[in-house]
């Protein structure tokens, strides 16, 4: 079992934790606080640009005096809105918070093998998510009053309480930032830890610098999110663009080696065998220089159409924005 009134302490790979609480355990409400709200605030104002479902649902949320500073003065700022849900967040509304983990605390223990209590929690706790699959939950560890707490995970086939994330102001704000961008096209591309997906050189805008130091905007149709949720040997990265051609013009510049597309965009192609267009088409595709035989992307333009073309031996897949559908298909199969 693991302790969980013991794993704070863990640093976020951009940075400290907002977390600096007076030596008693006061959250602290001095340096942090004018800038988490005024970073909240700047993602409320580009949610109000992007998202018509964001302006006509969202909601201001109601905390009592004693929340945390932190707490309050980001979810104040943003307010709450349905859409959030998407990027694995809940309410932060402590009461109907703790009746949810009362009522899964109450399933899971129907099984044998699962003896978590509620008293294995921490003293003080909010919901942050619950996994609707049955999985599990994540929870706040509030107990010794910090001013950005960290995040617990519990499992429900492991019988198990575990860190999932150090900071619960930065995964809250990266899970409502990601919503800016729900009608945009967009992918998580997996790569490994040691690499970064941002251009060197300094020159890239990082709008969030405290809430989301993983935010990075490109330029002005493109943005780069690295995702604070994974750990280990990999790091996942958002890519995200107003239109299908803007993610491919940025795929065609990188080297994909030992990169992985969770899921393509668009519509897409299957075809067996090598890649086969009509005679005369233009094909320009980059991507990597040693492809992996189990899986690797290539991407570019067939006959000026954009593509992401995902191989897994001799199985193609083909992304293509869908209006273009039916005139790349014509290339294909011409």
């Amino acid at each position: 079992m693991v302790n969980v009134h013991g794993q704070r302490g863990t640093s976020d790979p951009d940075g400290q934790t907002l977390d600096r609480s007076h030596p008693d355990g006061r959250p602290l409400d001095g340096p942090d606080l004018g800038r988490v709200g005024a970073e909240a605030q700047a993602i409320r104002e580009l949610l109000e640009r992007q998202s018509l479902l964001y302006r006509s649902t969202v909601r201001p949320i109601a905390f009592e005096p004693a929340e945390p500073p932190l707490i309050r003065a980001f979810w104040e700022a943003v307010g709450w809105a349905p859409l959030f849900a998407a990027g694995r967040i809940t309410n932060p509304h402590v009461a109907s918070g703790i009746t949810t983990v009362r009522q899964r605390l109450a399933e899971y223990g129907a099984e044998e093998h699962f003896t978590l209590t509620e008293a294995d929690l921490p003293s003080r706790y909010r919901l942050v998510y619950a996994d609707n699959d049955g999985i599990g939950f994540a929870v706040t560890d509030e107990h010794e009053g910090v001013a950005d707490p960290a995040v617990l995970s519990v499992l429900w086939d492991d019988n198990e309480i575990v860190p999932y994330a150090p900071s619960y102001l930065r995964l809250s704000a990266e899970a409502v930032l990601s919503a800016a961008f729900g009608s945009w096209y967009s992918i998580w591309l997996t790569a490994p830890a040691e690499r970064t997906l941002v251009p060197g050189g300094g020159a890239v805008e990082r709008p969030f610098p405290l809430l989301v130091p993983g935010a990075h905007r490109l330029d002005p149709d493109r943005w780069l999110l690295r995702s604070t949720e994974h750990s280990g040997p990999t790091t996942a990265w958002l890519l995200a663009a107003p239109g299908f051609e803007h993610l491919v013009e940025w795929l065609h510049g990188q080297n994909l080696d030992g990169l992985r597309i969770a899921r393509l965009p668009g519509d897409t192609l299957r075809r067996t065998g090598p890649l086969r267009v009509a005679d005369g088409t233009p094909v320009r595709l980059s991507g990597t220089d040693e492809p992996d035989p189990d899986r690797c992307h290539r991407a570019g333009w067939i006959g000026g159409i954009a593509v992401i073309v995902e191989e897994r031996g001799d199985r193609l897949t083909i992304a293509v924005n869908p209006r273009h559908r039916a005139s790349l298909e014509a290339l294909l199969d011409g």
